[in-house]
């Protein structure tokens, strides 16, 4: 599903064995009520330039990103589980993800902020109750990303994180 330039609400949608992202949102505004993504070759949700509100979404065996936040995009979400992805949650180049109750497990890096595109910036990311488990490496922030988590996590900071997670 592709949205560019658009308002849109979507409700009660399931994804399975998608051979690209999910959802994929470019310059549009709405809303996401129980979305369930299996088995997405790429990202579960990418969304550039767009402003999203989601509540309740899953997210399991997704190639790349359980969700995709880039391009100053802004996120708020609740409620969202995500399993075997390369990454949980990618915010990057400029964008704001607040994020409530999301449970991330089975990744390579459950989280991960950082610059793709120098024009933007970093990233902000905020974060309560959240909850990781079997995750292969820790917390990845790019130098300048903004964050703030309820809990004392593992996290490591550094340059280029774009070029480690895709070398």
């Amino acid at each position: 599903i592709n949205f560019i330039d658009s308002e849109f609400k979507l409700k009660n949608i399931k994804l399975k064995n998608i051979y690209r992202d999910g959802i994929d949102l470019d310059f549009s505004h709405g809303q996401i009520n129980n979305l369930s993504c299996d088995n997405c070759g790429n990202d579960g949700i990418d969304i550039s330039n767009t402003t999203l509100k989601i509540d309740n979404y899953t997210s399991s065996k997704t190639y790349d990103k359980g969700i995709s936040i880039g391009e100053n995009s802004i996120l708020e979400a609740n409620n969202i589980n995500i399993s075997d992805a390369l990454i949980g949650i990618a915010v990057k180049d400029g964008s704001i993800a607040s994020l409530n109750n999301l449970r991330i497990t089975g990744t390579e890096y459950p989280i991960a902020g950082y610059i793709k595109k120098e024009t933007f910036g970093p990233a902000t990311i905020n974060i309560k109750n959240l909850n990781f488990l079997n995750n292969k490496n820790q917390i990845l922030l790019e130098k300048g990303t903004y964050f703030e988590f309820d809990n004392a996590y593992s996290k490591k900071i550094d340059n280029n994180v774009y070029k480690k997670i895709y070398p």
